[in-house]
């Protein structure tokens, strides 16, 4: 599949071949460099500060949801007249 499309952009006349060669070898050194920086940075420091970073946003995301899904309830049920689910939801 990936060939297939990767042919499909070839044979493609709005793109130029030296044009998506330039595109790959950007995209290649910037992958690199990003490894390599990461790498050093594991070496110099730790996964510390990204296991903090990671927790936080869970957390985050976590309660965001609760409350979306929560006034999400809580106006179906007030649009409604749910007695029932407003009585669970309060």
């Amino acid at each position: 599949a990936c060939s297939f499309g990767f042919y499909k952009v070839i044979n493609n006349s709005a793109i130029e071949l030296s044009k998506l060669l330039m595109i790959i070898i950007i995209s290649f050194l910037s992958a690199n460099f990003t490894i390599i920086f990461f790498l050093k940075w594991i070496r110099k420091f730790s996964f510390r500060i990204f296991s903090i970073y990671r927790v936080i946003l869970g957390l985050l995301i976590l309660n965001y949801l609760y409350f979306l899904v929560y006034l999400t309830l809580l106006m179906l049920a007030l649009a409604h007249d749910d007695r029932l689910l407003l009585s669970l939801l309060l």
